[in-house]
């Protein structure tokens, strides 16, 4: 499912959401568990957002054991790729500068 410009906009438009997709695009990929540990929220609520996120088309998830590892969806079209990027320029401050010291910290969450 491809995204249209109101669905793209409506999901991205809320912060924790849009913390998501900044972790994703910076890691490639990254568990539940992972996104839990970094963002420090609790599991049925970052679910939550990612199935808006997913319903929207942005992400997309691979099982692996009992876990699901999400990523930005390899087939998002081009322009919706580019406006996600542009406006990840603007994330440089709080939160998401220190969602990336954990994302890069020794203590980070492992899903095994």
């Amino acid at each position: 499912m491809n995204p249209d410009p109101a669905s793209l906009l409506g999901a991205l438009a809320e912060t924790t959401r849009l913390r998501i997709v900044h972790l994703l695009v910076r890691q490639g990929e990254l568990c539940v568990c992972d996104l839990v540990g970094i963002l420090q929220i609790h599991q049925p609520k970052i679910s939550r957002h990612l199935a808006i996120l997913r319903n929207a088309g942005i992400i997309r998830g691979r099982r692996e054991g009992t876990w699901i590892h999400y990523r930005i969806d390899p087939q998002i079209p081009t322009w919706a790729s580019q406006a996600i990027r542009h406006m990840l320029e603007g994330c440089d401050g709080a939160p998401y500068r220190d969602d990336l010291l954990r994302l890069n910290a020794e203590s980070r969450v492992s899903c095994k």
